[in-house]
């Protein structure tokens, strides 16, 4: 700002040498391994789990759900 300001002439973030940015290979499980994991959750946490593995939607989300959105019934009054 000091610089655009017109307050100091050199800008000084030209000397800044910016981080180098390493991406991370991403290796997702298979579908295979995904319906392995599924058979031995319990009952009560799969359709969650399911939704999870397949949509990739976050933990805040997937929390602000009902139950019925999980299912094909929803019960309106």
């Amino acid at each position: 700002m000091a610089h655009k300001e017109g307050i100091v002439k050199e800008n000084i973030m030209l000397k800044v040498d910016n981080r180098s940015i390493q991406n991370s290979e991403i290796h997702p499980l298979s579908h295979y391994e995904v319906l392995k994991v599924l058979k031995f959750i319990d009952p009560f946490h799969k359709p969650y789990t399911a939704v999870r593995f397949y949509t990739g939607i976050r933990a805040g989300k997937i929390d602000g759900l009902k139950w019925c959105d999980y299912k094909d019934t929803c019960y309106m009054p």
